[in-house]
């Protein structure tokens, strides 16, 4: 999501300085707000990007280190689950949350990287 969007800031900042921002967040709604991608997407970015980097700060900080993997065991998966607030055994609830996420990623990421 950040690389899309850095493409996306950088490719059209030649028309529009204002597009430039160093936030994720901001940056996908600036360029929500000047038609560069649609709002609907922007928002589910928005909502995915959130919600990777709020697993990817937790697993930081329940190993208390540099962290870009997911347990492979489902009672991990659901202690991680309810640190987010989604409940007990939610683990599965998560890693479809998860496969969502990285889905709209990826289609992102290729429809940004196929229109170039």
């Amino acid at each position: 999501i950040e690389f899309g969007t850095q493409i996306l800031q950088r490719v059209n900042a030649s028309r529009d300085a204002d597009l430039l921002d160093a936030n994720t967040l901001s940056a996908l709604e600036k360029l929500s707000r000047a038609g560069i991608i649609a709002a609907k997407i922007g928002d589910r970015l928005a909502s995915s990007y959130i919600l990777l980097r709020r697993i990817e700060h937790l697993l930081q900080i329940m190993d208390d280190r540099q962290l870009h993997l997911l347990p492979d065991n489902d009672q991990e998966m659901d202690r991680i689950a309810g640190r987010l607030g989604m409940g007990r055994n939610a683990g599965a609830q998560l890693r479809n949350a998860l496969a969502s996420s990285m889905a709209q990623a990826r289609a992102f990421y290729l429809e940004v990287i196929a229109a170039r």
